[in-house]
């Protein structure tokens, strides 16, 4: 098992670039999730992002699961590990 200690930084991919919410972001990409709602959830931040799983026989989870996970990965020369931690300034305000 991997634990993913967020205080250190996060993970930024192509997924992120021009997201609404990145300066506010202390997550990053690090994990896929679907929900009851048949939405595949790549970030929990955006979720203009999501997209709803098919249920059609001829598109197997496998290639809907690697699908975005294709999409959050994006060109891996582009990755960077962001050592900083946002933070939300409107939680002082």
């Amino acid at each position: 098992m991997v634990v993913k200690n967020i205080a250190r930084g996060r993970l930024v991919t192509d997924y992120c670039n021009k997201c609404h919410v990145f300066d506010q972001c202390g997550e990053g990409v690090y994990a896929v999730r679907v929900g009851v709602d048949g939405l595949w959830k790549p970030c929990i931040r955006d979720d203009q992002k999501y997209v709803r799983v098919a249920d059609e026989e001829d598109v197997s989870y496998r290639d809907q699961i690697l699908h975005v996970i294709h999409n959050l990965i994006g060109d891996v020369k582009n990755h960077y590990y962001a050592e900083e931690v946002p933070i939300n300034k409107s939680m002082f305000e």
